[in-house]
């Protein structure tokens, strides 16, 4: 290579050269990087050619354990113990999304570094991209086993009370970790070799409770107690009564979950109602007409009201003024005698 170049060609530009490429004469989804009026030259620090980024995107690219991602998803930049982890040199690197510490399957480069613990290379496929079971669908789902966690904490609020130094305890049943349904079988893996994930995340659900139950004494603690794939959320009757003679508190999820949505409902429901009075009062004191024609009270009243409703108003409105209009007024004879 040129002066001052220390680096070899990379092995896509290897592979190009056998086949008879040039700087000038290359396919189309590759190029030669140069500075703006220099010639081209394989002489470069990229070690030759590079991929066109637009198309190496759209590739697909397998990891040692066969998840499949896109080329969009993967690391290109990394220069590590005499390799260039790069798409050049079929060596581009991905978050390993089960972060998964001791995995063999990884190359052993990126196995010794702790920085790069979750770090993993990737190679490039003719396989066809499966959204189903790829890097992309793992990341994006973010958790769903049912598990089982045990809550232990002190009760701060009864400080001064016959109860004081009361410790709750509560199991959490039926809690999932993805946010949609997925196939079983990921489930299964990540029941398999997820564990370390899945308690890193609740120890940062719990981040606040754990800071101050180790630095200020307020007794906290917590335990995952079963992570398991199943098919739907099964209740074991018996168990839960036994826990509650044990004086534990236990909550299912799905069952917090719909009080927390007809809790919601009613609040919407509520708040809508309080907004159809509020436009009835104003209908009432100074008529419909007094709305301005594309008015967000316009608007509602049309759709909440209807024309029967607000015609019921209307006739309200003119009844009550009548009435104020025909109310006899009163003398005040000290007025009179002043006049």
């Amino acid at each position: 290579m040129g002066a001052g170049y220390d680096k070899k060609y990379n092995l896509l530009t290897k592979r190009l050269l056998e086949k008879g490429y040039t700087a000038d004469h290359h396919p189309d989804f590759v190029k030669v990087n140069a500075p703006f009026g220099a010639e081209k030259s394989l002489d470069n620090y990229e070690g030759g050619l590079v991929f066109e980024r637009w198309w190496v995107f759209k590739q697909t690219f397998r990891t040692p354990c066969g998840l499949q991602c896109k080329g969009m998803r993967c690391h290109s930049h990394m220069s590590y113990r005499g390799i260039d982890w790069t798409y050049e040199n079929d060596m581009a690197a991905i978050h390993c999304p089960y972060e998964k510490r001791d995995c063999s399957l990884r190359h052993r480069y990126l196995q010794e570094h702790s920085v790069l613990k979750f770090a993993c290379e990737v190679h490039m496929t003719a396989e066809e991209y499966c959204y189903e079971g790829s890097v992309e669908q793992i990341l994006k789902l973010h958790d769903d086993e049912i598990r089982r966690k045990k809550i232990r904490r002190l009760r701060c609020d009864l400080e001064g009370t016959l109860f004081e130094g009361q410790v709750d305890r509560e199991i959490i049943k039926g809690q999932k970790l993805f946010a949609h349904p997925v196939s079983l079988d990921i489930c299964r893996a990540c029941v398999k070799i997820c564990q370390d994930r899945i308690r890193d995340k609740e120890r940062s659900r719990y981040s606040r409770e754990l800071f101050f139950s180790k630095y200020h004494g307020r007794d906290f603690a917590f335990e995952i107690q079963n992570v398991r794939a199943k098919r739907r959320e099964s209740r074991d009757l018996m168990q839960d009564l036994a826990d509650i003679r044990d004086g534990i508190k236990i909550v299912h999820v799905s069952d917090r979950e719909k009080r927390q949505a007809e809790a919601k409902r009613a609040k919407r429901q509520k708040s809508h109602e309080a907004a159809v009075r509020r436009l009835e009062k104003i209908l009432l004191e100074k008529g419909y007409d007094h709305l301005a024609e594309y008015s967000a009270d316009r608007r509602h009243a049309d759709k909440w009201l209807g024309q029967a409703r607000i015609a019921e108003l209307e006739e309200l409105r003119r009844e009550r003024e009548k009435e104020k209009r025909e109310q006899p007024v009163q003398m005040n004879l000290f007025d009179m005698g002043m006049k």
